[in-house]
């Protein structure tokens, strides 16, 4: 019994729809288009409009609950609303999260970093670095696979040592 080592580039993969991979491909971005268009054709109706519309003022309303995550002291968030649909990654004390208005920090503005570097940057989580307050975020670029992973630019100063593109960073745990 023989292995099959495909792909090689003596015996291309057979799949036919292999120029998908390319994402931002031409053929790849008109497929997708057409395919917008067909189903806004059979679904795009006044019901649709209604429903996103009606989705948008719940999901933009000021007075939703935070949905939170805890790290020792503290509880992080990602707030979007209409003046922030990318988001805005945020933290504060859980003393001051059971206020009825607690004071948030602003760690990183998803919004003014995609304006900054003219990407479209999406937030795709953060993780906490062992040992450390320090977390490191992960933004995806229009919500694809590709991910970049870069610390949260608090107290970092834009020096972080930077590998691939992955970059570090560690700051001392903030005074309570």
């Amino acid at each position: 019994m023989s292995i099959d080592d495909r792909p090689t580039i003596a015996a291309p993969d057979d799949d036919p729809y292999l120029w998908l991979e390319a994402i931002e491909g031409e053929s790849a971005l008109a497929f997708v288009e057409q395919q917008n268009a067909l189903t806004l054709q059979k679904f795009g109706d006044a019901g649709f409009a209604g429903d996103r519309d009606a989705l948008a003022a719940i999901l933009d309303r000021p007075d939703n609950i935070p949905f939170i995550s805890r790290r020792g002291g503290f509880v992080y968030n990602l707030w979007k609303d209409v003046n922030n649909p990318r988001g805005l990654w945020r933290r504060t004390t859980l003393a001051e999260f059971r206020k009825p208005n607690p004071a948030w920090e602003i760690i990183q503005d998803i919004d003014k970093l995609a304006a900054d570097e003219n990407e479209d940057w999406l937030f795709a989580g953060a993780q906490a670095l062992p040992g450390s307050s320090a977390r490191i975020l992960s933004l995806s670029r229009g919500g694809s696979d590709p991910i970049r992973v870069t610390p949260e630019p608090s107290g970092c100063g834009g020096a972080a040592p930077t590998c691939g593109r992955r970059r570090c960073c560690s700051r001392p745990p903030p005074s309570t």
